[in-house]
């Protein structure tokens, strides 16, 4: 969701169902070992713009 909406982070943890855009960082960044906001701008960076699907 993160490569694919145009939202932020905040509006994605929300989404998931995170009330706290603090909290949805930290857990997103134990699982993955990045913050989201800059393991986000590498998948994007890595990822040809036909192989993603914009999400409403």
């Amino acid at each position: 969701m993160l490569v694919a909406r145009a939202a932020g982070v905040a509006a994605v943890g929300h989404l998931v169902g995170y009330d706290s855009p603090t909290r949805f960082s930290h857990e997103y960044r134990r699982l993955f070992v990045a913050p989201p906001g800059q393991d986000t701008a590498r998948r994007r960076a890595n990822t040809a713009p036909h192989d993603v699907r914009r999400l409403p």
